[in-house]
């Protein structure tokens, strides 16, 4: 019996990209900001041993009163952040060379999308600023950021990295040196059980990553529970 083989040429030239089994590619390179991006990323699934904690919180109250203010919720859930942030110091923090670096200043990087480009500006001081204001400056940043004239010390600088994705949740890689990362899902309506009772309400799920050479998972939960009490409390962060 014979056989018979059939050849695929693995790449051939042809106008307008390459053509293979796959057939026609077209090859674009990245850009600075996404080749950037991206070796920190590797880097940061290379070299660090994280965990991630995900709760699921109620934002009802917190979602109605944005739309009372005009806030958007992801700067009560920055601003959440930064508080908690400051009252747990060790998560606002970086590892280098075997050390733990606890900062005096809470400045939150808070995730930027403008098509496939990914930026993360930074809100410096968060904690000492209402969520009306955090909302001012990311939305300025952000339009900077897809202007292209975001400067550098714009996107340095921050202790710790709010990442929001339009998916129920998200586990967000940390960006080095940091020790923590939040992901921050879409605010939907969803069944969940309050007070003993299933009720429909608008919830988001927080997942935060967070570093083992710095944080145990205790602390991480402790930070993600706080966040999700301030978040219960919407009147102290829309001041």
């Amino acid at each position: 019996m014979s056989e018979q083989a059939t050849d695929i040429p693995e790449q051939d030239a042809a106008p307008g990209g390459a053509v293979t089994a796959k057939g026609s590619s077209t090859t674009s390179e990245l850009s600075r900001a996404r080749q950037g991006l991206s070796r920190r990323m590797a880097e940061s699934r290379a070299t660090i041993p994280d965990f991630s904690l995900e709760l699921e919180v109620d934002v009802e109250d917190a979602a109605a009163r944005c739309a009372e203010r005009g806030v958007e919720p992801l700067d009560v859930i920055v601003r959440a952040a930064a508080l908690a942030l400051r009252e747990q110091p060790d998560a606002n923090a970086s590892h280098r060379d075997g050390a733990v670096q606890v900062h005096g200043r809470v400045n939150i990087a808070v995730s930027a999308a403008n098509g496939a480009e990914l930026s993360f500006p930074t809100i410096f001081d968060a904690d000492a600023v209402g969520a009306a204001e955090i909302g001012s400056r990311r939305a300025a940043l952000a339009a900077r950021a897809a202007e292209g004239t975001i400067t550098p010390p714009e996107l340095g600088g921050a202790t710790f990295t709010v990442c929001e994705a339009s998916a129920r949740a998200l586990a967000p890689p940390i960006v080095p040196p940091q020790a923590a990362i939040l992901g921050v899902g879409s605010v939907e309506s969803r069944p969940f059980v309050q007070d003993g009772s299933l009720a429909v309400r608008r919830t988001v799920v927080l997942t935060l990553v967070c570093d083992h050479r710095v944080l145990v998972p205790a602390q991480g939960a402790a930070l993600l529970e706080r966040i999700a009490s301030l978040l219960g409390q919407p009147g102290s962060l829309l001041p």
